[in-house]
């Protein structure tokens, strides 16, 4: 009967260190003493690394960069290096390409021609707490609530609707300024709407050679555009410029005429003195109110009541607004 031995072959340095060793038993080929380098062919398994030997891979390009390197010191994997760029991409059983990750504009494609793609995002209970649907387009958020995942946010892609708040969680929406103040709010829980300004404004056109600022009191001119005031009870009045409206109607050009609400108004208090919730109208003064005190002619020509006193002078003071 013949004998079977399994063959081990090693190569040594001068100094008589093993540098390679090919086990034929295992069909395990060994680079160095410590196994730096091993491959199991019983298993498959390429390793890198040994015992105080961190192991890393890397596969370079035509100029010798290391376009894929694998650090096992801190588990990553690079991939791209300078003047070649890195794209991922994964394959599904048709060979389509299910997941793109494309480096030069740091975009991730996921899905392909048949087959849609979604993206989940689960919270540490394996609960899914965001997902994208590819074939439909939909966005959905959820947040857990007594015991069960609730959607606070919902896209309706096919609807073009989007729903915010949920059984339990109160919807709110804010819009803040570049300082981050809210300037914007709607509470789901009443219904309101909040708006940093206190008046709704609508826009319109000056009137050629009209030159008006915020707080101006103006008058009707023709086709429909607008000029200052510059006679006593204008019965033409139409409202007073705003600086910072909290609802503007209209297109995007124009002025904004405040129309109801509280807003600063330019007011003369030559003519009478101004108390709390006088009723005010157009006077001489080009773009000030003034006390209304002939009730014969005020008929048509309020514009308001001062919410403050003006005993003397010209100033602007909050008025609300309410033609009369």
């Amino acid at each position: 009967m013949a004998q079977h031995n399994a063959g081990r072959l090693r190569i040594l340095d001068s100094l008589g260190n093993v540098l390679m060793t090919l086990d034929g038993e295992g069909a395990v080929l060994q680079l160095g003493s410590q196994e730096v380098l091993a491959f199991e062919a019983g298993d498959a398994r390429l390793k890198i690394g040994g015992q105080g030997i961190e192991g890393h891979l890397a596969v370079l390009d035509e100029a010798g960069h290391s376009a894929l390197l694998f650090d096992a010191s801190t588990a990553t994997l690079y991939i791209g290096t300078q003047g070649n760029e890195g794209d991922l991409i994964i394959r599904d059983e048709m060979s389509r390409n299910a997941l793109r990750f494309d480096a030069s504009s740091a975009a991730l494609y996921v899905g392909a021609i048949g087959n849609e793609g979604d993206i989940y995002v689960c919270n540490d209970a394996g609960e899914t707490t965001f997902h994208v649907d590819g074939n439909e387009g939909d966005l959905a958020i959820r947040h857990p609530h007594t015991g069960l995942m609730r959607e606070v946010l919902k896209f309706d892609a096919s609807q073009a609707a989007l729903s915010i708040g949920s059984h339990g969680k109160d919807g709110e929406v804010a819009v803040y300024d570049r300082f981050g103040e809210a300037r914007i709010r709607l509470d789901g829980s009443s219904g309101r709407l909040h708006v940093q300004g206190a008046d709704c404004a609508e826009l319109f056109n000056l009137a050629p050679g009209s030159l008006s600022d915020a707080g101006t009191l103006m008058v009707i001119d023709i086709e429909e555009c607008l000029k200052p005031c510059a006679a006593p009870y204008d019965r033409r009045v139409a409202g007073v410029l705003s600086a910072s409206p909290g609802i503007t109607l209209g297109s995007n050009s124009g002025v904004p005429l405040a129309l109801a609400g509280r807003v600063a108004c330019k007011v003369d208090a030559s003519y009478a003195p101004v108390e709390v919730g006088d009723l005010l109208t157009t006077s001489p003064t080009l773009g000030h109110a003034m006390k209304a005190t002939d009730a014969s002619l005020a008929f048509g020509a309020v514009i308001g009541k001062a919410l403050r006193p003006l005993p003397a002078g010209q100033a602007l003071i909050p008025i609300l607004v309410a033609l009369q």
